[in-house]
């Protein structure tokens, strides 16, 4: 399969950058101003809450379907989940209007589940370790009932050690190298300590069997809580297991001691196994054995330890993480009664390559495959991880060239996989491809869930920027990077939602399926196939990003078909169907002929009977587009233009149409300049920001004319951004079809 996928490469099917260094910016000239306001009980015309239940959980706990890969609601119909993360706020500043306002618009923008950061740990002076953020409890609680009430589902992920500063931890608690002013890290203790373990069984304990005092019910009993998260993003496979505190750690390498007695039948025994390879941690006489940084178990630092002690001690943090993820469940389910969905995690390992496939496999212990991961610019600045600044740099590839989506995900046979946290992560141009392409590569590939990451306010994205208190010196706020609230985002939601969650494109064959040994995975072996590397810059230096571009691209069989993973089973179960009939020089196509991707220059193409559309640069693609029921011809230089049913049926045969147009959107004023820029020791073409802007948002105007070919539809009506109606807007009729000449400031129309 590699080999297959570099002569492709060598073909010519290969990352294209012809608009690196454009960031085709809307002026006042050519775009208009977003409103920034919205009332989501107001007539629309794409109202989407229909398709949630009345009330979430009326018809029974989501479970998972019979082969266990899929979910299905309590009364056996399938479901997935067009997610957020919704709006919580806490109790005291998110008012009941507020949040039953964020629940009514999510509801109405397609969404059915929100996964909820609960941070249940204590942070007042004075707490004892057992004791619960009594505000974050009751905001949880409040945020189930008010989302329930909507149709909306619940996720919920109450502990994130990257979010509790050690320096807000009393040393009296009893954690050695954690509180006070001491440097280590909580990350990777919970799966060690066991204060740590029963602080958090009590925060569980509370949140799930004290009564929600908003629903009358504790939410062990409430069929509206779908998925409970063990813990967000931190795993013993990652980088952030070498700044474990000292307590923990010790209670690790007794416990990697004691692992290792028992599979070779001495310590002597391992020690000569690994040729009397010592490693920092070491001490015989006290019964431990140390623990490499992590870097020891990637391909890279492969050959720097003996590679027997590094197979040794991946396998054990393996075994130790998969035995913690099972006792948690067991926890949840029988000690407090939940029988709600169990996730584990949503991390990844520190080598994609090598070492996912064991991460993976820890997380079959429980119910639920989750990842995180998020599509965005190269983007360098001073504080790139979370807010743009005046005088950042980027530069950026569409995911049409890059052939890269957050969705190519190799999934666990037998369990459902969710991608809980993602978004085209600004300072991006492209975002308006994100929604569409994730809905219909996801519902292709089988994904059964998708979170999008924000938003932060009960509706549109509005008011002051990011940091209003840092001064503006003529060159604009910065702007939050974390936010999909916008209308290049989640104005493309309605028909990213109806084809998701309706399956308007068909599912996809599986295309690779391969089985692993567990002596493979922990030999770090080169699996059939493998993730492209997704660049958290909070996570990665730059250096680790320019060097795992280099050696992985294996992201073209997922936009075939589904790729699966089976784990401890005979690796010549492996089965990988051909995929030359689908991957060719310059474009991949779905095995179901409906999904098609060209790099040159940049194009999606949509054919479904149900859903057909074009995505990316629209008019150096030719600007004219023929697709089974659908024309579209457009000069626009980037655009999404989506036509789907609002009534379910074929296009040809609809009674009701909604054409969607999903244009560049940027902050009023928002200004760039080509720039070469360093990251790391790579020298880039790209932009510097000159001015972030203000808010309201522009939107480019559009130049879409659309066409289908249906004998009943003869009328069209603009909506504004909102779903409400504008006015009628002029058609065309021919034979058996009609014209619609989108207005410049289309977003929606429907079509009658």
């Amino acid at each position: 399969m590699r080999r297959f996928l570099l002569v492709l490469l060598m073909m010519g099917l290969a990352i294209s950058g012809a608009h690196a260094l454009e960031d085709l910016n809307p002026t006042e000239e050519n775009s208009w101003e977003f409103p920034t306001s919205t009332d989501p009980w107001a007539e629309s015309l794409v109202d989407l809450r229909h398709l949630n239940e009345d009330v979430a959980g009326q018809s029974g706990f989501i479970r998972r379907s019979e082969d266990g890969s899929e979910f299905v609601r309590g009364d056996g119909e399938p479901i997935r989940f067009w997610a957020a993360h919704g709006p919580q706020g806490t109790a005291e500043q998110l008012s009941d209007e507020d949040a039953a306002t964020a629940a009514r618009w999510l509801a109405r923008m397609g969404v059915n589940m929100v996964r909820m950061g609960s941070n249940l740990n204590p942070k007042h002076e004075g707490a004892a370790i057992t004791d619960v953020d009594e505000d974050a409890l009751h905001t949880t609680w409040r945020a189930v009932a008010f989302y329930k009430q909507e149709g909306i589902y619940a996720n919920i992920s109450p502990w994130w050690g990257h979010s509790w500063p050690v320096q807000h931890i009393p040393p009296e608690w009893g954690i050695e190298g954690i509180g006070g002013d001491q440097p280590e890290g909580v990350l990777g203790a919970m799966f060690f300590d066991p204060t740590l373990q029963e602080a958090y069984r009590n925060w569980m304990r509370r949140l799930l069997t004290d009564t929600n005092p908003y629903t009358g019910i504790p939410l062990r009993d409430d069929p509206a809580l779908a998925i409970i998260q063990i813990q967000n993003e931190d795993t013993l496979l990652f980088h952030t297991l070498h700044g474990m505190a000292a307590g923990p750690r010790r209670i690790m390498e007794t416990q990697f001691h004691d692992w290792a007695v028992e599979r070779y039948g001495s310590l002597e025994a391992a020690l000569d196994a690994w040729n009397s390879d010592a490693v920092e941690g070491d001490d015989a006489d006290a019964g431990r054995l140390g623990v490499p940084h992590p870097w020891f178990l990637t391909d890279d630092g492969r050959g720097n330890m003996n590679e027997q002690r590094a197979r040794d001690t991946f396998r054990f943090l393996s075994e130790v993480q998969r035995a913690f993820y099972a006792d948690m469940k067991r926890f949840i389910r029988e000690d407090l009664g939940c029988p709600h969905l169990i996730d584990a995690s949503n991390f990844k390992s520190a080598d994609v390559r090598y070492m996912d496939d064991a991460e993976r496999w820890t997380f079959t212990a429980v119910d639920t495959i989750a990842s995180n991961d998020y599509y965005g610019a190269t983007h360098v600045g001073d504080h790139a991880g979370y807010m743009i600044e005046p005088g950042d740099h980027f530069a950026a590839l569409s995911a049409t060239q890059s052939l890269r989506l957050p969705v190519g995900k190799k999934q666990v046979a037998g369990h459902p996989f969710i991608l809980t946290e993602t978004l085209w992560v600004p300072p991006i141009p492209y975002k308006p491809e994100g929604p569409i392409l994730l809905a219909a590569y996801g519902a292709m590939n089988g994904i059964d869930g998708i979170f999008w990451a924000g938003p932060r306010r009960p509706t549109w994205t509005h008011g002051s920027p990011y940091r209003p208190w840092i001064p503006d010196e003529g060159q604009g706020h910065p702007f939050n990077k974390w936010d999909s609230a916008d209308p290049a985002a989640m104005g493309t939601f309605p028909a990213a939602a109806l084809i998701y969650r309706l399956g308007l494109v068909q599912p996809g064959p599986v295309v690779i399926r391969e089985a692993r040994s567990l002596d493979s995975m922990f030999a770090r072996e080169e699996p059939v196939i493998s993730e492209g590397f997704s660049f958290d810059p909070n996570r990665h230096t730059l250096e680790e990003a320019i060097q795992a571009e280099a050696r992985q691209f294996d992201g073209l069989p997922f936009l075939v078909g589904r790729v699966e993973a089976l784990y401890d089973t005979d690796p010549d179960l492996t089965e990988v169907m051909d995929l030359s009939p689908y991957i060719d020089t310059d474009t991949v196509r779905s095995a179901t002929g409906e999904l098609t991707m060209q790099p040159e220059p940049g194009l999606f193409t949509m054919d479904a009977p149900r859903a057909q559309g074009v995505t990316g640069f629209l008019n150096d693609a030719g600007g004219r587009f023929e697709l089974s029921d659908v024309t579209i011809e457009s000069g626009d230089a980037f655009a999404s233009v989506t036509v789907v049913p609002l009534d379910g049926e074929p296009l040809a045969e609809s009674g009701q149409v909604l054409v969607q147009v999903g244009a560049l959107t940027r902050a009023t004023g928002w200004r760039t300049e080509p720039a070469t820029f360093q990251r790391g020791e790579q020298e880039l073409e790209g932009l510097r920001i000159e001015h972030t802007g203000t808010l309201p948002w522009r939107v480019a105007n559009t130049d879409v004319t659309v066409t289908i070919r249906n004998p009943g539809l003869t009328r069209a009506t603009l909506l504004d951004p909102n779903g409400a109606p504008v006015g009628p807007v002029e058609v065309r009729t021919g034979e058996g079809e009609l014209t619609i000449p989108c207005p410049p400031e289309t977003m929606y129309i429907v079509v009658e």
